[in-house]
């Protein structure tokens, strides 16, 4: 009994090793060893393996993601815009940090601009506290456009980090511009700010 006892804890050792040898070590490897414990035989399947170590991976990618302050922060030349005769401010803000007058700016800007496109779509209507809660939601992202002078909300983009098909992608759900900024390159340059922070995370 002793020596399939011992038998038995070296077989384990070893299956610990290949699994922690094949995810690099660390953290994600113990994770991957512990998932491989439990279900054995659904991980035979490489696919089902390869699976299993990309949701894995993907959770960490987001996790690291969702704890970046400030990806504009390594960006300064994209955080002003002087140009056609306007001077704004660009800074990235989460949900959280909106104030309750910049929600009520933000969603009454939305509003205005959307309101009739959603109710002439086929299928679709204008449901007002479901868009509310979909703009303000804790993933929402946004970069948030303000006069250097007044500091008043002139524009803003609301994107996400999400995964799609197993893909991290930055999603940009929409961009909004008070009348006053139209028309100016201001939308060209926020579409140009958003991607320095998708090629910096990794």
């Amino acid at each position: 009994p002793f020596r399939l006892l011992a038998w038995h804890h070296k077989a384990k050792e070893r299956r610990r090793n290949n699994v922690a040898k094949r995810w690099g070590g660390g953290d994600v490897a113990h994770s991957a060893y512990n998932v491989h414990r439990k279900q054995p035989s659904m991980l035979r399947d490489d696919c089902v393996w390869q699976q299993h170590k990309r949701h894995v991976v993907i959770g960490v990618v987001c996790l690291n993601v969702h704890q970046i302050v400030d990806p504009l922060e390594a960006f300064v030349p994209f955080r002003t815009y002087n140009r056609k005769g306007i001077h704004v401010e660009l800074t990235w803000r989460h949900s959280e940090s909106l104030s309750s007058a910049e929600r009520v700016w933000g969603f009454t800007l939305l509003k205005t601009h959307m309101q009739a496109l959603y109710e002439e779509a086929d299928g679709w209507g204008w449901h007002e506290q479901r868009k509310r809660r979909e703009l303000f939601e804790e993933s929402a992202r946004f970069l948030w456009v303000t006069d250097q002078e007044s500091k008043e909300p002139r524009a803003f983009a609301h994107v996400r980090f999400e995964v799609e098909d197993n893909v991290e992608v930055l999603y940009l759900y929409e961009i909004h511009a008070d009348a006053c900024v139209r028309r100016k390159g201001l939308g060209r340059f926020m579409m140009s700010v958003c991607l320095p922070p998708r090629e910096g995370m990794g």
